[in-house]
């Protein structure tokens, strides 16, 4: 599974927030950081401000944080709002016989496991990936 520009940066972006959660994070830093194009970051960060995993501050000292600590947010959470999810297989599309196909319940499945794996990864467990990768001792 690919996820979309917007998926991608976002994480990252929350990566980046996460690093120093009590810092303010403007978008020229962060979009040099994590190599975000700076137009498309203001579009992502509003999203997620909107939908209150991140918080802004205007004016001097201003910037971008996170509204709840990396532990509490998740993977799915941030997927969730930026993805744009097409109905889940196995949801209306039937065999010939009128049930399912083995391909539609493998795939929903399958989806139901992608699921669960994006709800108990935290942006907590991401930062920590990206430390253990920077030590050499990267495992998933």
């Amino acid at each position: 599974m690919r996820l979309s520009k917007k998926s991608e940066y976002a994480l990252r972006a929350l990566i980046c927030l996460g690093r120093d959660p009590s810092a303010m994070h403007t978008i020229p830093a962060i979009s040099r950081s994590e190599k975000i194009p700076a137009k498309f970051l203001e579009q992502i960060l509003l999203t997620l401000r909107h939908a209150n995993l991140v918080s802004s501050r205007r004016g001097a000292g201003g910037g971008y944080f996170l509204d709840r600590t990396p532990a509490k947010l998740r993977v799915w959470d941030v997927v969730r709002i930026m993805e744009e999810f097409p109905a889940p297989p196995g949801s209306g599309q039937r065999a010939g016989d009128g049930g399912y196909s083995v391909l539609d319940a493998y795939l929903g499945k399958l989806s139901q496991d992608l699921q669960a794996l994006l709800c108990k990864t935290t942006l907590e467990d991401l930062i920590k990936l990206e430390h253990q990768s920077q030590s050499g001792n990267f495992e998933i």
